[in-house]
């Protein structure tokens, strides 16, 4: 026997040592080189979308058109009398406006075709991840593709109020190519990331906000339908009133793909994130939230050192548009051209970003008084 039984709680114990030290390093390594996994924002704290069921009123109402194909249904009036209970009868006096898939163009859609207002969508494709719709004359719209309730022929939006909130910034306006660029130009960015900004766009949205085309990649979108070969760094707006503490505490979780390493201001007062993709940390996105007054909007910036704020002053900005960034669907200022005008002043001429100096270089920008101490000790400069 290689021990007797009188020793045999001893060596059981060293056993267990042994075990727990090894659990405890392999813990250890696993916590601190481990990568982290990559996650769906949806997993922590985004807002579950309000599913909607019809009555059998409603159903009634939809079932005397008789549609003779799949309609969807994008009349901002009726959808919002569903959500607030109202009776279909109070829709009966005017047409009712329907999109149908483009693939049926010209045939009929229903027994009561003059009851209605029909226009054309189309939906992804390779080449664009969003929806558009052909609303008449020179106005399109696009959204991003969004779950559907069905019952036959018909379908609604599954989440309204969430449609409805989308539809109103859905105006679609095209990029300019006012400057050709060599296809072998190097670039700082490579297009590739832009996969990592459609996923930016759809964490940030499942918390109720938009990302918005800020800074030089606004310009590039708008100037070349691109983002500008020598850019070394992403600009978002997201509008002050959209903030909601989630977004600063899911870019900060040790789940999100995103590492948060910059906090500068309060979200009252020059809020801005700064953040990158853990997978890809060469590139810095910054996040500016956008405050809006009876005069102009803003965004901010700090000189983190001296406590110096600074401020970039735009036309206010009351709406926003849909645009497509190399296939991938942004928001944009609708008055983008006023906003570039008053940022850069001769903007279509290319200007190299180590020329730039972030707190001089604009037309629009200026000191606007420090932050306290106190204050500071909220903001984080080096993640």
């Amino acid at each position: 026997m290689l021990f007797s039984c009188r020793n045999a709680p001893i060596a059981m114990l060293k056993v267990l040592l042994i075990l727990a030290t090894f659990v405890s390093i392999t813990v250890l390594f696993y916590t601190t080189f481990a990568p982290d996994r990559e996650v769906q924002p949806t997993s922590y704290s985004t807002t579950p979308p309000e599913a909607i069921t019809l009555s059998a009123p409603w159903l009634r109402f939809f079932s005397a058109f008789s549609f003779t194909l799949p309609v969807l249904i994008v009349d901002g009036d009726l959808l919002r009398s569903i959500v607030l209970g109202a009776s279909p009868e109070e829709n009966l006096a005017r047409k009712l406006l329907v999109a149908v898939d483009e693939k049926y163009r010209g045939v009929t859609v229903s027994e009561d075709d003059d009851k209605l207002s029909v226009v054309y969508y189309s939906k992804t494709r390779t080449e664009r991840d969003y929806w558009l719709f052909e609303m008449g004359g020179n106005e399109t719209r696009a959204m991003l593709p969004f779950d559907l309730y069905s019952s036959s022929h018909l379908f609604l939006p599954s989440d309204i109020r969430t449609f409805l909130d989308d539809w109103k910034f859905a105006r679609f306006i095209e990029c300019n190519v006012l400057l050709e660029r060599n296809s072998t130009e190097k670039r700082t960015i490579p297009l590739s990331f832009m996969r990592n900004l459609a996923e930016l766009r759809d964490f940030i949205k499942g918390r109720r906000a938009r990302l918005t085309l800020a800074g030089g990649t606004l310009l590039g979108w708008f100037r070349e339908c691109s983002l500008i070969p020598h850019t070394t760094d992403i600009d978002f707006f997201i509008r002050a009133e959209e903030y909601s503490p989630s977004i600063r505490a899911d870019l900060d979780a040790r789940q999100s793909p995103y590492k948060l390493f910059r906090i500068y201001g309060t979200p009252s007062d020059s809020y801005e994130l700064s953040i990158n993709v853990k997978r890809a940390q060469e590139v810095n996105i910054d996040l500016f939230f956008l405050y809006t007054t009876a005069n102009e909007s803003f965004v901010g910036g700090l000189a983190w050192y001296t406590r110096k704020k600074y401020k970039w002053s735009y036309p206010r900005i009351t709406s926003l548009c849909t645009a497509d960034l190399l296939g991938r669907l942004f928001y944009v200022p609708c008055n983008t051209k006023e906003v570039l005008d008053m940022e850069y002043g001769n903007w279509q001429k290319d200007s190299p970003s180590s020329d730039f100096v972030w707190y001089k270089s604009h037309r629009n920008v200026a000191e606007n008084g420090f932050f306290t101490k106190e204050e500071m000790k909220q903001m984080r400069a080096f993640g």
